[in-house]
């Protein structure tokens, strides 16, 4: 039986909307899986695109990479060396810093997206900011927690946020009342 062991149970493949990933402890046994994902996808009419498909071969550095030539039907699946499923980016060593810098490149995107919103606006209040990055920008921080450190990620995410506006906020605010959030002052980036 194909595919890799999770707690009681053989898992070959994972699929979400028209994502489809195989899994499997060795080269034959991936082999058997897109050979029978091909037949499945001729009987039912539909075609894979071998261009969108790549192999990732997880291990730990010192395993050599394989060199042995997958194929879906007749076409050639070539090798990555990173793989990204729902958002989280995992590298073939499985080097869980790769996936923090993801996530903090698209955490400060957002955190990026909030800040020019609050210039269009004029300035926030500091309560309105808080809420703001509390729902736009800690979801995606938090959503790979799991997989890694998060705290690198929000400490990555934070200082550059603070390093970059802490200069306008002191000389815009009056400092203490603006963090309370009293006063009704707002932050100006």
């Amino acid at each position: 039986m194909c595919g890799i062991d999770i707690d009681d149970e053989k898992v070959c493949i994972l699929l979400y909307a028209d994502d489809v990933v195989l899994l499997a402890n060795n080269e034959k046994e991936l082999q058997i899986l897109l050979k029978a994902s091909d037949i499945w996808c001729g009987d039912n009419y539909m075609t894979i695109n071998s261009k969108k498909c790549n192999i990732v071969h997880f291990r730990t550095p010192s395993v050599n990479k394989s060199h042995v030539e997958f194929k879906c039907g007749n076409d050639i699946i070539e090798y990555s060396t990173t793989y990204t499923y729902l958002g989280l980016v995992l590298s073939d060593f499985l080097d869980y810093n790769v996936t923090a810098k993801a996530v903090a490149a698209s955490a400060n995107r957002a955190l990026g997206l909030v800040i020019a919103k609050c210039k269009i606006l004029g300035g926030v209040t500091h309560n309105v900011f808080s809420k703001l990055y509390e729902s736009l920008v800690l979801p995606i921080v938090e959503y790979g927690a799991d997989y890694v450190d998060s705290t690198s990620v929000v400490n990555t995410v934070m200082s550059k946020m603070f390093s970059k506006y802490a200069e306008q906020w002191q000389g815009n605010l009056q400092s203490e009342k603006a963090l309370s959030g009293k006063g009704g002052n707002k932050l100006r980036t």
